[in-house]
Protein backbone atom coordinates (compact mmCIF):
# COMPACT_ATOMS: atom_id res chain seq x y z
CA UNK A 1 0.00 0.00 0.00
CA UNK A 2 1.68 3.14 -1.19
CA UNK A 3 -0.85 5.85 -0.33
CA UNK A 4 -0.64 6.56 3.44
CA UNK A 5 -4.04 8.24 3.21
CA UNK A 6 -5.84 5.34 1.55
CA UNK A 7 -8.48 4.65 4.19
CA UNK A 8 -9.72 1.38 2.67
CA UNK A 9 -6.15 0.10 2.32
CA UNK A 10 -5.20 1.06 5.88
CA UNK A 11 -8.27 -0.62 7.34
CA UNK A 12 -7.94 -3.79 5.24
CA UNK A 13 -4.29 -4.23 6.18
CA UNK A 14 -5.08 -3.62 9.87
CA UNK A 15 -7.74 -6.37 9.72
CA UNK A 16 -5.24 -8.78 8.19
CA UNK A 17 -2.56 -7.93 10.77
CA UNK A 18 -5.06 -8.51 13.59
CA UNK A 19 -5.84 -11.96 12.17
CA UNK A 20 -2.09 -12.69 12.10
CA UNK A 21 -1.79 -11.53 15.76
CA UNK A 22 0.59 -8.75 14.70
CA UNK A 23 -1.23 -6.33 16.93
CA UNK A 24 1.39 -3.59 17.25
CA UNK A 25 1.55 -3.24 13.46
CA UNK A 26 -2.24 -3.29 13.22
CA UNK A 27 -2.48 -0.55 15.84
CA UNK A 28 -0.05 1.58 13.84
CA UNK A 29 -2.28 1.31 10.75
CA UNK A 30 -5.44 2.09 12.71
CA UNK A 31 -3.78 5.12 14.28
CA UNK A 32 -2.82 6.32 10.79
CA UNK A 33 -6.35 5.68 9.51
CA UNK A 34 -7.94 7.70 12.33
CA UNK A 35 -5.46 10.50 11.80
CA UNK A 36 -6.73 10.74 8.23
CA UNK A 37 -10.39 10.35 9.26
CA UNK A 38 -11.14 10.56 12.98
CA UNK A 39 -14.78 9.57 12.36
CA UNK A 40 -14.07 6.36 10.46
CA UNK A 41 -16.65 4.19 12.28
CA UNK A 42 -15.10 0.81 11.47
CA UNK A 43 -11.67 2.14 12.37
CA UNK A 44 -12.79 3.44 15.78
CA UNK A 45 -14.62 0.15 16.46
CA UNK A 46 -11.59 -1.93 15.49
CA UNK A 47 -9.16 0.16 17.51
CA UNK A 48 -11.36 0.11 20.63
CA UNK A 49 -11.55 -3.67 20.42
CA UNK A 50 -7.83 -4.02 19.71
CA UNK A 51 -6.85 -1.78 22.64
CA UNK A 52 -8.97 -3.92 24.97
CA UNK A 53 -7.54 -7.11 23.46
CA UNK A 54 -4.02 -5.83 24.16
CA UNK A 55 -4.93 -4.98 27.77
CA UNK A 56 -4.83 -1.21 27.16
CA UNK A 57 -8.12 -0.66 28.97
CA UNK A 58 -7.87 3.10 29.43
CA UNK A 59 -7.23 3.59 25.70
CA UNK A 60 -10.12 1.22 24.99
CA UNK A 61 -12.36 3.38 27.18
CA UNK A 62 -11.37 6.50 25.24
CA UNK A 63 -12.10 4.86 21.88
CA UNK A 64 -15.38 3.33 23.08
CA UNK A 65 -16.58 6.76 24.26
CA UNK A 66 -15.74 8.11 20.83
CA UNK A 67 -17.61 5.18 19.29
CA UNK A 68 -20.77 5.95 21.31
CA UNK A 69 -20.63 9.57 20.10
CA UNK A 70 -20.24 8.46 16.47
CA UNK A 71 -23.09 5.95 16.69
CA UNK A 72 -25.39 8.66 18.02
CA UNK A 73 -24.17 11.16 15.42
CA UNK A 74 -24.77 8.67 12.60
CA UNK A 75 -28.16 7.81 14.12
CA UNK A 76 -27.55 4.10 14.45
CA UNK A 77 -30.17 1.92 16.15
CA UNK A 78 -30.92 2.39 19.84
CA UNK A 79 -30.11 -1.28 20.48
CA UNK A 80 -26.59 -0.92 19.05
CA UNK A 81 -26.01 2.28 21.02
CA UNK A 82 -27.24 0.66 24.24
CA UNK A 83 -25.04 -2.39 23.72
CA UNK A 84 -21.98 -0.18 23.15
CA UNK A 85 -22.78 1.93 26.22
CA UNK A 86 -22.98 -1.26 28.31
CA UNK A 87 -19.55 -2.28 27.02
CA UNK A 88 -18.26 1.19 27.89
CA UNK A 89 -19.59 0.91 31.46
CA UNK A 90 -17.87 -2.47 31.93
CA UNK A 91 -14.63 -1.14 30.45
CA UNK A 92 -14.67 1.93 32.70
CA UNK A 93 -15.16 -0.25 35.78
CA UNK A 94 -12.37 -2.66 34.90
CA UNK A 95 -10.08 0.15 33.76
CA UNK A 96 -10.25 1.74 37.22
CA UNK A 97 -9.43 -1.61 38.82
CA UNK A 98 -6.58 -2.17 36.36
CA UNK A 99 -5.09 1.18 37.32
CA UNK A 100 -5.37 0.28 41.02
CA UNK A 101 -3.34 -2.92 40.49
CA UNK A 102 -1.03 -1.59 37.79
CA UNK A 103 2.02 -2.46 39.91
CA UNK A 104 1.19 -6.12 39.23
CA UNK A 105 -0.57 -5.93 35.88
CA UNK A 106 2.04 -3.75 34.17
CA UNK A 107 4.99 -5.66 35.65
CA UNK A 108 6.80 -8.39 33.75
CA UNK A 109 5.31 -11.75 34.84
CA UNK A 110 8.82 -13.11 35.41
CA UNK A 111 9.36 -10.46 38.11
CA UNK A 112 6.31 -11.45 40.14
CA UNK A 113 6.96 -13.01 43.55
CA UNK A 114 4.65 -15.40 45.46
CA UNK A 115 2.04 -14.10 47.88
CA UNK A 116 3.04 -15.39 51.32
CA UNK A 117 2.03 -14.89 54.95
CA UNK A 118 4.74 -12.23 55.19
CA UNK A 119 3.56 -10.25 52.12
CA UNK A 120 -0.10 -11.27 52.17
CA UNK A 121 -1.05 -7.86 50.73
CA UNK A 122 -0.01 -9.26 47.34
CA UNK A 123 -2.70 -11.93 47.37
CA UNK A 124 -5.67 -9.59 46.69
CA UNK A 125 -3.61 -7.93 43.93
CA UNK A 126 -2.98 -11.29 42.24
CA UNK A 127 -6.64 -12.27 42.67
CA UNK A 128 -7.66 -8.99 41.04
CA UNK A 129 -5.15 -9.67 38.26
CA UNK A 130 -6.77 -13.04 37.50
CA UNK A 131 -10.26 -11.50 37.53
CA UNK A 132 -9.35 -8.53 35.30
CA UNK A 133 -7.30 -10.48 32.79
CA UNK A 134 -10.04 -13.11 32.58
CA UNK A 135 -12.52 -10.33 31.73
CA UNK A 136 -10.29 -9.06 28.93
CA UNK A 137 -9.54 -12.55 27.57
CA UNK A 138 -13.18 -13.68 27.64
CA UNK A 139 -14.51 -10.51 26.01
CA UNK A 140 -11.73 -9.33 23.72
CA UNK A 141 -8.46 -11.25 23.66
CA UNK A 142 -8.87 -15.02 23.63
CA UNK A 143 -5.71 -15.32 21.55
CA UNK A 144 -3.58 -12.82 23.46
CA UNK A 145 -0.50 -14.76 24.53
CA UNK A 146 0.82 -11.94 26.75
CA UNK A 147 -2.43 -11.82 28.73
CA UNK A 148 -2.37 -15.60 29.11
CA UNK A 149 1.15 -15.41 30.52
CA UNK A 150 0.13 -12.58 32.84
CA UNK A 151 -2.82 -14.56 34.19
CA UNK A 152 -0.65 -17.68 34.53
CA UNK A 153 1.88 -15.75 36.60
CA UNK A 154 -0.79 -14.32 38.92
CA UNK A 155 -2.22 -17.82 39.33
CA UNK A 156 1.21 -19.33 40.06
CA UNK A 157 1.81 -16.81 42.82
CA UNK A 158 -1.49 -17.64 44.53
CA UNK A 159 -1.09 -21.43 44.14
CA UNK A 160 -3.95 -21.69 41.60
CA UNK A 161 -2.15 -24.28 39.53
CA UNK A 162 -5.16 -25.26 37.42
CA UNK A 163 -5.45 -21.78 35.87
CA UNK A 164 -1.68 -21.49 35.42
CA UNK A 165 -1.34 -24.90 33.79
CA UNK A 166 -4.18 -24.25 31.35
CA UNK A 167 -2.73 -20.91 30.22
CA UNK A 168 0.83 -22.18 29.90
CA UNK A 169 -0.36 -25.25 27.97
CA UNK A 170 -2.30 -22.97 25.61
CA UNK A 171 0.73 -20.75 24.96
CA UNK A 172 3.20 -23.61 24.51
CA UNK A 173 0.85 -25.38 22.10
CA UNK A 174 0.87 -22.24 19.98
CA UNK A 175 4.64 -21.84 20.28
CA UNK A 176 6.71 -24.50 22.03
CA UNK A 177 9.72 -22.17 21.84
CA UNK A 178 8.09 -19.36 23.84
CA UNK A 179 10.84 -19.05 26.44
CA UNK A 180 8.84 -16.76 28.72
CA UNK A 181 6.25 -19.53 29.00
CA UNK A 182 9.01 -22.09 29.66
CA UNK A 183 10.44 -19.87 32.41
CA UNK A 184 7.00 -19.38 33.97
CA UNK A 185 6.44 -23.13 33.86
CA UNK A 186 9.69 -23.51 35.81
CA UNK A 187 8.41 -20.95 38.34
CA UNK A 188 5.19 -22.94 38.67
CA UNK A 189 7.18 -26.11 39.38
CA UNK A 190 9.32 -24.23 41.87
CA UNK A 191 6.22 -22.98 43.69
CA UNK A 192 5.21 -26.64 44.03
CA UNK A 193 8.69 -27.43 45.44
CA UNK A 194 9.46 -29.58 42.39
CA UNK A 195 12.93 -28.10 42.06
CA UNK A 196 14.54 -30.79 39.90
CA UNK A 197 11.75 -30.54 37.33
CA UNK A 198 12.01 -26.74 37.42
CA UNK A 199 15.73 -26.99 36.70
CA UNK A 200 15.03 -29.35 33.79
CA UNK A 201 12.70 -26.76 32.24
CA UNK A 202 15.30 -24.04 32.68
CA UNK A 203 17.99 -26.22 31.09
CA UNK A 204 15.68 -26.56 28.08
CA UNK A 205 15.28 -22.79 28.00
CA UNK A 206 19.03 -22.21 28.17
CA UNK A 207 19.70 -24.86 25.51
CA UNK A 208 17.49 -22.81 23.16
CA UNK A 209 18.94 -19.47 24.25
CA UNK A 210 22.09 -19.64 26.43
CA UNK A 211 21.87 -15.86 26.97
CA UNK A 212 18.28 -15.83 28.24
CA UNK A 213 18.71 -13.69 31.37
CA UNK A 214 15.50 -14.70 33.19
CA UNK A 215 16.14 -18.43 32.77
CA UNK A 216 19.80 -18.11 33.79
CA UNK A 217 18.94 -16.07 36.91
CA UNK A 218 16.16 -18.44 37.91
CA UNK A 219 18.36 -21.51 37.41
CA UNK A 220 21.09 -20.03 39.62
CA UNK A 221 18.55 -19.10 42.30
CA UNK A 222 17.07 -22.60 42.41
CA UNK A 223 20.52 -24.19 42.71
CA UNK A 224 21.30 -21.90 45.66
CA UNK A 225 17.92 -22.76 47.21
CA UNK A 226 18.62 -26.48 46.96
CA UNK A 227 22.10 -26.10 48.42
CA UNK A 228 20.92 -24.04 51.40
CA UNK A 229 17.91 -26.28 52.00
CA UNK A 230 20.12 -29.36 52.18
CA UNK A 231 22.47 -27.52 54.54
CA UNK A 232 19.61 -26.47 56.83
CA UNK A 233 18.13 -29.96 56.96
CA UNK A 234 21.55 -31.39 57.79
CA UNK A 235 22.11 -28.83 60.56
CA UNK A 236 18.65 -29.48 61.99
CA UNK A 237 19.24 -33.24 61.98
CA UNK A 238 22.55 -32.72 63.76
CA UNK A 239 20.79 -30.34 66.20
CA UNK A 240 23.11 -27.48 65.31
CA UNK A 241 20.29 -25.05 65.82
CA UNK A 242 22.31 -21.82 65.93
CA UNK A 243 24.00 -22.71 62.63
CA UNK A 244 20.65 -23.70 61.15
CA UNK A 245 19.09 -20.35 62.13
CA UNK A 246 21.91 -18.51 60.37
CA UNK A 247 21.40 -20.61 57.24
CA UNK A 248 17.64 -20.04 57.39
CA UNK A 249 18.18 -16.29 57.63
CA UNK A 250 20.49 -16.42 54.62
CA UNK A 251 17.92 -18.37 52.59
CA UNK A 252 15.03 -16.10 53.60
CA UNK A 253 16.94 -13.04 52.38
CA UNK A 254 17.88 -14.65 49.07
CA UNK A 255 15.91 -14.66 45.81
CA UNK A 256 14.34 -17.91 46.98
CA UNK A 257 12.95 -16.35 50.16
CA UNK A 258 9.42 -15.86 48.88
CA UNK A 259 9.22 -19.50 47.75
CA UNK A 260 10.26 -20.95 51.13
CA UNK A 261 8.38 -18.60 53.47
CA UNK A 262 6.49 -21.42 55.21
CA UNK A 263 9.61 -23.58 55.42
CA UNK A 264 11.48 -20.68 57.01
CA UNK A 265 8.84 -20.40 59.75
CA UNK A 266 8.87 -24.18 60.24
CA UNK A 267 12.65 -24.29 60.59
CA UNK A 268 12.68 -21.29 62.91
CA UNK A 269 9.96 -22.81 65.08
CA UNK A 270 11.84 -26.09 65.28
CA UNK A 271 15.27 -24.51 65.90
CA UNK A 272 14.10 -22.07 68.57
CA UNK A 273 12.25 -24.94 70.22
CA UNK A 274 15.42 -27.04 70.12
CA UNK A 275 17.35 -24.13 71.65
CA UNK A 276 14.68 -23.69 74.34
CA UNK A 277 14.31 -20.10 73.21
CA UNK A 278 10.75 -19.55 74.38
CA UNK A 279 10.06 -15.93 73.21
CA UNK A 280 11.38 -16.45 69.67
CA UNK A 281 9.98 -19.97 69.54
CA UNK A 282 6.48 -18.79 70.42
CA UNK A 283 6.62 -16.07 67.76
CA UNK A 284 7.88 -18.36 64.99
CA UNK A 285 5.56 -21.25 65.86
CA UNK A 286 2.47 -19.03 66.07
CA UNK A 287 3.27 -17.52 62.67
CA UNK A 288 3.83 -20.97 61.21
CA UNK A 289 0.54 -22.30 62.59
CA UNK A 290 -1.28 -19.35 61.01
CA UNK A 291 0.53 -19.83 57.70
CA UNK A 292 -0.38 -23.52 57.36
CA UNK A 293 -3.82 -23.17 58.99
CA UNK A 294 -4.37 -23.69 62.70
CA UNK A 295 -6.85 -26.50 62.06
CA UNK A 296 -4.60 -28.35 59.59
CA UNK A 297 -2.57 -31.38 60.77
CA UNK A 298 0.65 -29.34 60.73
CA UNK A 299 -1.06 -26.38 62.42
CA UNK A 300 -2.47 -28.61 65.16
CA UNK A 301 0.90 -30.21 65.81
CA UNK A 302 2.60 -26.81 65.90
CA UNK A 303 0.09 -25.60 68.49
CA UNK A 304 1.12 -28.53 70.65
CA UNK A 305 4.73 -27.40 70.24
CA UNK A 306 3.54 -23.99 71.43
CA UNK A 307 2.07 -25.70 74.50
CA UNK A 308 5.45 -27.39 75.08
CA UNK A 309 7.18 -23.99 74.88
CA UNK A 310 4.80 -22.64 77.53
CA UNK A 311 5.71 -25.60 79.75
CA UNK A 312 9.39 -24.67 79.44
CA UNK A 313 8.37 -21.44 81.19
CA UNK A 314 6.32 -23.42 83.74
CA UNK A 315 3.30 -21.60 82.30
CA UNK A 316 0.80 -24.40 82.78
CA UNK A 317 -2.24 -22.15 82.32
CA UNK A 318 -1.17 -21.03 78.83
CA UNK A 319 -0.42 -24.64 77.84
CA UNK A 320 -3.88 -25.66 78.99
CA UNK A 321 -5.45 -22.82 77.00
CA UNK A 322 -3.79 -24.24 73.88
CA UNK A 323 -5.36 -27.63 74.65
CA UNK A 324 -8.77 -26.01 75.19
CA UNK A 325 -8.47 -24.29 71.82
CA UNK A 326 -7.69 -27.63 70.17
CA UNK A 327 -10.62 -29.24 71.92
CA UNK A 328 -12.86 -26.48 70.53
CA UNK A 329 -11.63 -27.60 67.08
CA UNK A 330 -12.68 -31.16 68.03
CA UNK A 331 -9.08 -32.38 67.98
CA UNK A 332 -8.52 -35.65 69.81
CA UNK A 333 -5.35 -37.58 69.03
CA UNK A 334 -2.49 -39.29 70.80
CA UNK A 335 -0.38 -36.21 71.26
CA UNK A 336 -3.17 -34.08 72.74
CA UNK A 337 -3.82 -36.84 75.30
CA UNK A 338 -0.12 -37.03 76.11
CA UNK A 339 0.01 -33.25 76.54
CA UNK A 340 -3.00 -33.33 78.88
CA UNK A 341 -1.36 -35.96 81.09
CA UNK A 342 1.99 -34.20 80.90
CA UNK A 343 0.50 -30.98 82.28
CA UNK A 344 -1.27 -32.99 84.98
CA UNK A 345 1.98 -34.72 86.00
CA UNK A 346 3.89 -31.46 86.13
CA UNK A 347 1.24 -29.87 88.32
CA UNK A 348 1.38 -32.87 90.68
CA UNK A 349 5.18 -33.04 90.95
CA UNK A 350 5.71 -30.31 93.52
CA UNK A 351 7.66 -32.67 95.81
CA UNK A 352 10.08 -33.72 93.07
CA UNK A 353 13.64 -32.40 93.20
CA UNK A 354 14.01 -29.19 91.20
CA UNK A 355 17.26 -29.80 89.34
CA UNK A 356 17.16 -26.43 87.62
CA UNK A 357 16.83 -24.65 90.94
CA UNK A 358 19.68 -26.74 92.42
CA UNK A 359 22.03 -25.53 89.68
CA UNK A 360 20.63 -22.02 89.65
CA UNK A 361 19.65 -22.11 85.97
CA UNK A 362 16.46 -21.53 84.05
CA UNK A 363 14.45 -24.33 82.50
CA UNK A 364 15.24 -22.79 79.12
CA UNK A 365 19.02 -22.88 79.69
CA UNK A 366 21.23 -24.53 77.12
CA UNK A 367 23.46 -27.50 77.89
CA UNK A 368 26.56 -25.30 77.92
CA UNK A 369 24.94 -22.93 80.44
CA UNK A 370 24.00 -25.86 82.66
CA UNK A 371 27.52 -27.28 82.43
CA UNK A 372 29.06 -23.93 83.43
CA UNK A 373 26.71 -23.59 86.40
CA UNK A 374 27.51 -27.14 87.52
CA UNK A 375 31.30 -26.63 87.32
CA UNK A 376 31.07 -23.46 89.37
CA UNK A 377 29.06 -25.16 92.12
CA UNK A 378 31.17 -28.32 91.98
CA UNK A 379 34.32 -26.31 92.68
CA UNK A 380 32.66 -24.72 95.70
CA UNK A 381 31.17 -27.92 97.11
CA UNK A 382 33.84 -30.50 96.25
CA UNK A 383 34.75 -32.58 99.36
CA UNK A 384 38.48 -31.91 98.84
CA UNK A 385 37.84 -28.18 99.11
CA UNK A 386 35.51 -28.55 102.09
CA UNK A 387 38.05 -30.67 103.97
CA UNK A 388 40.15 -27.65 104.85
CA UNK A 389 37.18 -25.53 105.99
CA UNK A 390 36.15 -25.31 109.67
CA UNK A 391 32.62 -26.71 109.35
CA UNK A 392 30.43 -28.43 111.91
CA UNK A 393 29.38 -32.01 111.22
CA UNK A 394 25.87 -30.83 110.33
CA UNK A 395 27.17 -28.16 107.94
CA UNK A 396 29.56 -30.60 106.32
CA UNK A 397 26.78 -33.17 105.86
CA UNK A 398 24.56 -30.49 104.29
CA UNK A 399 27.30 -29.46 101.83
CA UNK A 400 27.98 -33.06 100.92
CA UNK A 401 24.26 -33.60 100.28
CA UNK A 402 24.23 -30.53 98.06
CA UNK A 403 27.22 -31.89 96.16
CA UNK A 404 25.38 -35.17 95.57
CA UNK A 405 22.29 -33.24 94.44
CA UNK A 406 24.11 -31.10 91.88
CA UNK A 407 25.78 -34.21 90.48
CA UNK A 408 22.39 -35.84 90.20
CA UNK A 409 21.05 -32.69 88.53
CA UNK A 410 23.95 -32.66 86.09
CA UNK A 411 23.43 -36.33 85.24
CA UNK A 412 19.81 -35.68 84.32
CA UNK A 413 19.98 -32.27 82.68
CA UNK A 414 23.03 -32.97 80.52
CA UNK A 415 21.49 -36.16 79.15
CA UNK A 416 18.99 -35.23 76.42
CA UNK A 417 16.79 -38.26 76.91
CA UNK A 418 16.68 -37.95 80.71
CA UNK A 419 16.13 -34.22 80.54
CA UNK A 420 13.19 -34.66 78.17
CA UNK A 421 11.65 -37.21 80.55
CA UNK A 422 12.26 -34.90 83.51
CA UNK A 423 10.68 -31.97 81.68
CA UNK A 424 7.68 -34.21 80.96
CA UNK A 425 7.08 -34.60 84.68
CA UNK A 426 8.90 -37.87 85.41
CA UNK A 427 10.98 -38.37 88.55
CA UNK A 428 13.85 -39.79 86.51
CA UNK A 429 16.13 -40.84 89.38
CA UNK A 430 13.31 -42.24 91.50
CA UNK A 431 10.83 -43.93 89.14
CA UNK A 432 9.19 -45.88 92.00
CA UNK A 433 7.97 -42.58 93.39
CA UNK A 434 6.34 -41.73 90.06
CA UNK A 435 2.59 -41.69 90.33
CA UNK A 436 -0.14 -41.16 87.79
CA UNK A 437 1.96 -42.31 84.81
CA UNK A 438 -0.13 -41.73 81.70
CA UNK A 439 0.15 -45.34 80.56
CA UNK A 440 -0.57 -46.86 83.98
CA UNK A 441 -4.03 -47.70 85.18
CA UNK A 442 -7.33 -47.80 83.37
CA UNK A 443 -7.82 -44.03 83.50
CA UNK A 444 -5.86 -43.48 80.26
CA UNK A 445 -8.37 -43.06 77.41
CA UNK A 446 -6.93 -45.37 74.75
CA UNK A 447 -10.15 -44.96 72.79
CA UNK A 448 -8.86 -41.52 71.74
CA UNK A 449 -6.16 -43.30 69.79
CA UNK A 450 -8.69 -44.88 67.49
CA UNK A 451 -11.98 -43.01 67.80
CA UNK A 452 -13.13 -39.42 67.59
CA UNK A 453 -10.09 -38.56 65.52
CA UNK A 454 -10.61 -35.33 63.61
CA UNK A 455 -8.81 -36.81 60.63
CA UNK A 456 -11.19 -39.76 60.35
CA UNK A 457 -10.46 -43.46 60.42
CA UNK A 458 -8.04 -45.02 62.81
CA UNK A 459 -4.90 -43.19 61.77
CA UNK A 460 -3.03 -40.97 64.16
CA UNK A 461 -1.15 -37.95 62.93
CA UNK A 462 1.93 -36.96 64.85
CA UNK A 463 4.49 -34.42 63.73
CA UNK A 464 7.16 -34.08 66.38
CA UNK A 465 10.20 -31.83 66.46
CA UNK A 466 13.39 -33.46 67.61
CA UNK A 467 14.84 -32.19 70.82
Amino acid sequence: MRDPKNQRGLFSRAELLIMLRRWDEALTDLNQLLTVNSEHLQGVTARASLQAQMGNLQDAVTDTRKLVELLKKKKRSAAVIKQTEEKLTALEKHSKEWKQYAFILNESPLKHVPATHANKGLRPAYQACIKLVTFVIDNYGKNNVDLRLLRASCAINTQQTGIANADLKYVLQLDSYNLEAVALNAKALRALASLDNAKAELKRCLSLDPEHAACATLYKSIRQQQKLTEQIEREMTERKYDAALKSVDKLSHSDAGAYVAEDVLRWQCKAYFGNRDVPNGLTACKHYALAVGEDSPLGIDTQLDIADLHLLNDDYDSAERVLQKLQSLNVHNQRTEEMKHKIHRLRQMGSRKDYYKMLGVAKTSSSSEIHRAYRKLARELHPDKLRSKPLSDAERAKKEALFRDINEAKEVLLDEEKRARYDSGEDVMNPQAQSGHPFQGSHFPFNHFFHGNQFGGGQQFRYEFRR
